[in-house]
């Protein structure tokens, strides 16, 4: 798990090396992983994105409210 967590930051940040986050607090690590989930809009986090075998795109997102009647 704080291997994926790791790989993560150093994609998003490039600075970032396993080794020196390694040397941080894991505390740290979890309050920075916390806050760039909290930064992404809800509609990214929930929209699925696949591709089937004829290579057709299909995008999955969450139903809206039907309340209108």
């Amino acid at each position: 798990m704080f291997f994926e967590i790791s790989e993560r930051l150093c994609r998003r940040y490039p600075a970032l090396d396993p080794f020196r986050i390694r040397r941080e607090r894991f505390g740290e690590v979890m309050r920075l992983i916390t806050r760039i989930s909290a930064s992404v809009p809800e509609e990214e986090k929930q929209t699925t994105v696949w591709y089937d075998e004829k290579g057709d795109k299909h995008i999955r997102r969450p139903a809206q409210k039907d309340d209108w009647y």
